[in-house]
């Protein structure tokens, strides 16, 4: 019973120390109103009332009243606008009332930035004070010129007598003191408990404590602020939730992708060993076909044959084994794209006898490596194809790269082959699963007896 006197007399002492502020800083700011100079005076003023205004808005006061700080004769108006720039309470001289467009009433207050500043009204200034609320609601207060007084040597006069100000000073402390006691005991409790209730939510969530909740189903700025810490839980726990459950699928998930690896590694292998492995034992084998029959006619070509035969089985090796190491072809590393596809259309010139009209412009456009590689290997496998299948006379290759684009394209006048009939070329298959890894497009165009062009093209983004 003891703590509870207690407890109720520090509640009481608080409120009566709350209210004993409160009007001592009314009548403070009155006297600072009262006595303050020139355009410091207005927008102390404005200031003041702009406060006075907002706590008549949230104690219910009616819309559209007068100036209710009269008395000092500051002339103009105070709005309060939604963010929908929808009047939601207006106090002094204007037109506007609640729930009219802002637009309709005051248009050039529309784009009132935030901040206090004075506007020039002819002869005089006016204080104009912006503020917004975390709600977004804009407080528009816009007061002068002073008119009670007159200006001397700069400074502002007022014609009462200083008696009269200090009986002014005591009537506004008997009035705010009562008031600002009543507000304290029942406004101020009541929100305090309510704001406790939201820093207790928002140190449980910081803690990990997903399931609490306010519960507060006021319709006001705190229960909105309540209810959203509430929404952010509940999104919370979901997430929790959703999280949970994909974790329970990661183990089965890691190992459907570590098969799916696996696969596309081993194509990428197949691919990778035809082109290079495979062609070079082809062409080996074409060789090594014509090389007796070659040493008994003619030794001398016989031994140059050999020669072609050693250097390249070297080639073959030295490509197995970049197939090994990382899979990219060592003479694009070494010379670059432009280099390696006029070395490997003179490499085959020289092994087929026929003539190859090699045109490559790259312009010192870097493009990334894979890319670099397929074309490469469409170049390899187009040419392979030729000498097995085609029969050719020439051959012409030509690849363009520039910043928006790469053209690749290669022509034989062979006996060509009809594109409708399934073939089965490991090779043709080979070259569009590639180009369709990094979004390109292959063209094979051919007819029997009339020739083969394939046909490469690739947007860039650099």
């Amino acid at each position: 019973m003891k703590r509870d006197i207690v407890i109720s007399r520090h509640v009481i002492s608080s409120h009566l120390l709350v209210a004993f502020l409160t009007s001592m800083v009314t009548a403070f700011l009155f006297a600072i109103v009262g006595y303050a100079g020139g355009d410091d005076f207005l927008q102390r003023a404005n200031q003041s009332i702009l406060r006075f205004v907002v706590s008549s808005w949230h104690l219910g006061v009616p819309d559209g009243e007068a100036n209710h700080m009269r008395q000092l004769d500051v002339l103009g108006y105070t709005l309060i606008v939604s963010p929908e720039n929808d009047i939601l309470y207006s106090q002094g001289d204007t037109t506007c009332r609640m729930g009219q467009p802002l637009a309709a009433c005051a248009p050039a207050l529309l784009d009132a930035t935030v901040g206090e500043y004075f506007l020039q009204s002819g002869d005089s200034r006016v204080s104009q004070i912006v503020q917004t609320t975390i709600f977004d609601e804009r407080l528009i207060s816009v007061r002068g010129p002073v008119t009670y007084g007159q200006r001397l040597n700069g400074n502002l006069l007022l014609m009462n007598a200083p008696g009269m100000m200090g009986w002014a000073i005591l009537l506004i402390m008997s009035c705010a003191l009562p008031l600002a006691l009543f507000v304290s005991r029942l406004v101020a409790a009541p929100q305090a408990r309510r704001l406790e209730k939201v820093a207790i939510m928002s140190r449980a969530l910081a803690a990990g404590d997903y399931l609490a909740r306010i519960h507060d189903h006021h319709d006001d700025d705190i229960g909105n602020l309540a209810r959203q810490f509430d929404d952010m839980a509940d999104v919370l726990q979901q997430n929790i939730a959703a999280l949970r459950d994909l974790n329970a699928d990661n183990e089965a998930l890691i190992q459907l992708a570590e098969q799916s690896a696996v696969q596309a590694e081993r194509l990428r292998l197949s691919r990778d060993l035809h082109d290079s492995t495979a062609q070079g034992l082809f062409t080996l084998s074409l060789l090594t076909t014509t090389l007796p029959a070659l040493v008994r006619d003619d030794p001398t070509a016989a031994r140059a044959k050999a020669t072609k035969l050693v250097a390249l089985s070297d080639s073959v090796r030295a490509e197995l084994q970049v197939t090994l190491v990382d899979l990219r072809p060592p003479s694009v590393i070494q010379m670059g794209l432009e280099g390696a596809v006029e070395r490997l259309c003179q490499q085959w010139e020289a092994e087929q006898n026929v003539p190859v009209a090699c045109s490559c412009a790259v312009h010192d456009v870097k493009i990334p490596d894979r890319i670099q590689d397929i074309l490469y290997r469409v170049v390899q496998e187009a040419l392979n194809n030729a000498a097995k299948h085609a029969q050719a006379r020439s051959v012409s290759v030509a690849l363009l790269v520039t910043k928006q684009r790469v053209a690749l394209s290669i022509s034989d006048d062979g006996r060509g082959f009809d594109t409708t009939a399934h073939h089965g070329h490991f090779g043709i298959d080979g070259m569009r699963e590639r180009s369709a890894a990094v979004g390109a497009e292959l063209l094979v165009e051919s007819e029997p007896m009339r020739g083969t062009t394939v046909q490469w093209m690739l947007g860039l983004e650099i």
